[in-house]
């Protein structure tokens, strides 16, 4: 029967809860804001397959990619900003060569020339010198969009990248993840929190997640919520 994104989210891996990567927003230039924090991520190190991960980086470039605002568009496709919140990193459980190398090179014959920049925040040393190590096996044109940013600089780099509202809610964000054990609000990512939205910045939760348009679908949590029911075969 026909494999409904239900099927493909539930049977891998229940990414819908797992992989907390998502879209939250736009950048100034129009790009989509795609967003990730190591502390919300709940799934296992044998989850972390290479194909898991590369199918939920698929359904959410596709998905970002349909929001892309006019102007904003690279020589050979749609550009992408993605924002990395390094709390709760564990460098070498997870950034591992091998792994990297084989998402890099899928995603790359998939999505060529579509990353504009990658902003690292809260990183330790520990992530500075796991960098030092993997960036060798990334392309140097890759390796280079990749910018830690220091905590004296977060503040001005956030401002000039952002408009307002996406600007804030990475404040608040970055913020609210600093602190571990994380607290249920941010735990439960998917859900609307009771004073910071962790889901995403408004402009992209009112045009995205409250409307829901045809062609778009926002993290697969937000969708099915905590406990997808398990599909019946062959639907």
């Amino acid at each position: 029967g026909q494999t409904t994104l239900h099927h493909f989210f539930y049977c891998p891996i229940h990414l819908s809860m797992h992989a907390p990567q998502r879209q939250v927003g736009h950048d100034k230039e129009g790009r989509p804001l795609l967003f990730i924090c190591f502390a919300q991520n709940s799934a296992t190190p044998a989850e972390h397959t290479v194909d898991s991960i590369i199918s939920f980086a698929q359904h959410i470039a596709e998905n970002a990619g349909r929001t892309n605002r006019q102007g904003a568009a690279g020589k050979e496709g749609k550009t992408f900003t993605l924002v990395v919140d390094c709390s709760g990193i564990q460098p070498k459980a997870i950034l591992k060569p091998t792994m990297l190398v084989k998402v890099h090179q899928t995603m790359t014959l998939l999505y060529p020339s579509t990353v504009d920049s990658i902003l690292l925040f809260n990183y330790g040393p520990e992530v500075r010198n796991t960098w030092k190590e993997l960036k060798g096996y990334l392309d140097e044109e890759l390796a280079a969009k990749v910018k830690f940013v220091a905590v004296q600089n977060a503040s001005r780099t956030l401002t000039t990248k952002f408009p307002h509202d996406e600007g804030q809610w990475l404040r608040d964000e970055l913020a609210a993840n600093k602190t571990l054990p994380l607290s249920d609000d941010q735990i439960h990512f998917w859900a609307q929190g009771s004073e910071h939205d962790p889901r995403a910045a408004p402009p992209y939760v009112a045009a995205f997640i409250d409307k829901r348009p045809a062609g778009h679908e926002p993290h697969p949590g937000i969708l099915y919520g905590e406990k997808p029911e398990k599909p019946v075969e062959g639907e």
